[in-house]
């Protein structure tokens, strides 16, 4: 196990960019061909599900000219969602898509053209540097955004979570192992603490592998009880994923990794 949580996965930047941003795509592209806005509990008002679906359709169309212009047009997507919706629903989205666009913006130069053109000619770090702070913003707006829906939609609110667990009652495993006194609320309960913790780990660093294995786990068994219409939803959490499962390792190797490096054995 420390192993896995510790090793190198040696892909290239190019191809987790790639990846990350077609799951991107693909998922706006969903949803304008569906005439949705993105999350089924977002209904704008019928004068702006136009424009709400020309924001989503320029994130498509950007992205096969600039992943960078792309990148723009989630966080435009993403103002336009918080402009239009009440705080309670936007909060529930805005820290995972305002994460998806800068990881998009700093790493488009992997793979467009026009954003390495871009990225020298406004002299703009190296790309070694955008790299560390495009996964470190992927990773802390997906952790907070996990931690934020463990306290909206269980821990504060339960009563929508609290009806699902009635309609699939499998999911609440305490009369399983012993535990008759626990009922649904209180399984909703735990699992909101569960998710809490796991994304205040993710932001922290503290245990990113380890995470992501666990959110990933916990996304892919939903999908295979209740169908594809699940992975739709979540692509964009499958697409961050994807980078950092193989990109993050939990911080206890990656100091050790980097104290091994520096000692004159390694030198």
């Amino acid at each position: 196990m420390k192993v896995l949580m510790g090793a190198d996965v040696n892909l290239s930047r190019r191809l987790y960019v790639m990846v990350f941003v077609f799951i991107q795509v693909l998922f706006f592209s969903i949803q304008v061909i569906k005439g949705g806005f993105i999350a089924p509990n977002i209904v704008l008002q019928p004068q702006f599900i136009f424009l709400g679906l020309v924001s989503q359709l320029l994130v498509v169309i950007t992205a096969a000219v600039s992943i960078t212009l792309s990148g723009f047009m989630v966080m435009l997507t993403t103002l336009v969602m918080i402009a239009l919706t009440p705080w309670e629903i936007w909060i529930n989205y805005a820290f995972e898509f305002f994460a998806i666009g800068i990881f998009m913006i700093l790493t488009g130069s992997y793979v467009s053209t026009i954003d390495n053109k871009f990225l020298a000619a406004f002299n703009l770090p190296n790309t070694d540097e955008l790299w560390r702070v495009a996964l470190l913003t992927l990773r802390v707006g997906i952790g907070a955004q996990l931690a934020i829906l463990a306290l909206t939609e269980k821990m504060v609110y339960p009563g929508l979570a609290v009806v699902f667990i009635e309609m699939f009652p499998f999911y609440n495993i305490f009369p399983q192992i012993g535990l008759h006194a626990g009922t649904d609320l209180h399984f909703v309960f735990f699992i909101g603490l569960c998710e809490l913790s796991l994304g205040v780990l993710l932001m922290t660093g503290v245990a990113n592998r380890l995470t992501m294995t666990m959110l990933t786990f916990a996304f892919v068994t939903t999908a295979i009880i209740h169908g594809v219409h699940e992975v739709e939803g979540h692509l964009p959490i499958f697409a961050a994923a994807f980078v950092l499962l193989l990109t993050q390792r939990n911080k206890q190797s990656t100091s050790r990794h980097t104290q091994m490096s520096r000692s004159p054995a390694f030198a």
